[in-house]
């Protein structure tokens, strides 16, 4: 067994020891009002990712309001009701808490943001035959196991490393330049691995010089002799993908040395397009690039999208996590509108004939292949500028024109 494939297995032991204590728990189905209809939240409101589990969190919540608010799911009368589990970004914990949500009552499962997570979550609805819609989770391996309740928005790690160096490719050319040099480093979980091994492939295949690819524990305290690998190769960009703790990390690591690189970009990083970035750096996080899953800024539900969010997100600002997670939420709704039944498997063949074209996301209509797989999912560029998240590839969706390249010396 090659080192790749053993981090992408998950572990027999762990899973069946995960399963068995899920599985020997009472049964508890709670007695809901005869006019809900309950669906579940999945995501890790505690836990080294709860930040990003709050926001998705928070686009769950806001969702369902927003459906209840207009009447619910109107073909049965019903209202919705959001139940939630704190995977705590854990698998054993993801698995006994997908069984839980099961066991109360759950007709369908939105979540769980983690690749690593998600394997477990979608396994175990798929065992239980309850359809599990993933908001995030980009590992190419969640989708390729023959899996028949399981449906994802975001793109997969390899549409996620190719988008991304094509919007690479798209700043090089806004400069004039013929080629670039990248140094790349990932975290070295499900999401960063499966990302690492298509992104570089992808950015050689855009025109550019790959010098170095690097990989990390996203729970690393102490990432500067990583860092300083990256920087020492002299790359004209430096490229990563993070989750929120590391990739700040990294780029207060940045800030200190003060590099003479063209740019830093984020290739799916949840740290470099958060509206809290630039609270964490100040000045520094001016520049700053991230492709990343998004909305888009055009959408003419934005407005009122945002106002409803504020409701439920303690302060904190709608970012990729709860734009999905919300959007996932939508397409449940709307599978169970179409089916006119609570019924697993009749939502199931409702998820299948999915073409939604009212949607908050950068993209053609939500559309899911045989595997279950968003067939139009795209990615955007934000830059950091004037401390804001913006927007700024692809052209139809941008809101300014990038500034590149960026000064850090």
């Amino acid at each position: 067994m090659t080192d790749i494939s053993r981090r992408f297995m998950i572990g027999r032991r762990q899973f069946l020891l995960a399963s068995g204590a899920a599985l020997a728990m009472p049964y508890v189905h709670r007695a809901y009002a005869e006019d809900e209809i309950v669906i579940a939240n999945l995501h890790p409101v505690t836990g080294f990712v709860a930040l990003d589990g709050k926001i998705a969190t928070a686009g769950c919540k806001t969702a369902v309001d927003e459906i209840n608010e207009a009447g619910g799911i109107k073909s049965l009368g019903k209202k919705l009701k959001l139940i939630t589990g704190d995977t705590q970004g854990k698998n054993d914990v993801a698995s006994v808490e997908t069984q839980r949500v099961i066991q109360a009552g759950a007709v369908g499962i939105v979540g769980s943001y983690l690749s690593s997570t998600t394997r477990i979550t979608t396994q175990v609805a798929e065992q239980n035959k309850t359809p599990h819609v993933a908001d995030e989770g980009v590992a190419d391996e969640i989708m390729q196991r023959g899996f028949k309740y399981t449906f994802r928005i975001a793109p997969s790690s390899s549409n996620l490393g190719l988008l991304s160096a094509q919007n690479m490719a798209l700043l090089m050319k806004s400069a004039g330049l013929s080629q670039m040099s990248v140094a790349y480093m990932h975290e070295d979980s499900a999401f960063g691995s499966s990302v690492g091994r298509t992104f570089p492939e992808a950015a050689k295949e855009n025109g550019m010089e790959v010098r170095t690819v690097l990989s990390y524990a996203a729970t690393s305290t102490d990432l500067s002799v990583e860092t300083s690998k990256l920087l020492a190769t002299g790359a004209d960009v430096i490229a990563a993908s993070t989750y929120y703790g590391d990739g700040l990390l990294i780029a207060k690591l940045v800030q200190q040395r003060k590099p003479e690189i063209k740019a830093f970009v984020g290739v799916g990083s949840a740290a470099y397009a958060n509206p809290t970035f630039p609270k964490d750096m100040g000045a520094g996080a001016e520049g700053y690039f991230n492709n990343i899953m998004h909305w888009n800024p055009a959408s003419p539900e934005l407005p009122a999208l945002l106002e409803r969010f504020a409701k439920f997100s303690e302060g904190l600002a709608l970012t990729h996590q709860g734009a999905y997670a919300y959007t996932a939420v939508q397409v449940l709704a709307d599978a169970i509108e179409r089916a006119g039944s609570a019924d697993k498997e009749t939502i199931r063949e409702a998820l299948t004939k999915t073409d939604l074209t009212d949607h908050i996301l950068p993209q053609g209509p939500i559309v899911f292949d045989e595997t279950g797989q968003n067939k139009n999912a795209g990615i955007v560029m934000l830059q950091i500028q004037n401390a804001t998240p913006t927007v700024v590839l692809p052209e139809q969706y941008a809101q300014a024109k990038p500034i590149f390249p960026t000064k850090f010396g």
